[in-house]
């Protein structure tokens, strides 16, 4: 009887975290303000989603990078029509 308790004592408490957690996602994902990111399950299960998580930096990284050549290039473009112009 004893060990039946016990385990029903975890369900509901693991119940009640799966919940608590639910809940906070959704108000985070709510209310958030423009400049917040969305949350991600790796905020709250660490251990479980550490390779998505390094898999979504390096995704970021990636995409940071891509929009600095972008702008380089544009600057380039910009400094090289001023110079044929002034000549």
């Amino acid at each position: 009887m004893e060990s039946y308790y016990r385990k029903e004592k975890y369900n509901v408490k693991r119940e009640i975290r799966h919940d608590f957690i639910m809940a906070e996602v959704n108000t985070r994902y709510i209310f958030r303000k423009e400049k917040q990111s969305f949350p991600h399950p790796w905020e709250y299960y660490p251990e479980l989603f550490a390779e998505d998580k390094d898999m979504y930096e390096n995704m970021l990284e990636q995409q940071e990078r891509e929009e600095n050549r972008q702008r380089r290039m544009k600057y380039v473009e910009e400094f090289n029509k001023r110079r044929r112009q002034g000549m």
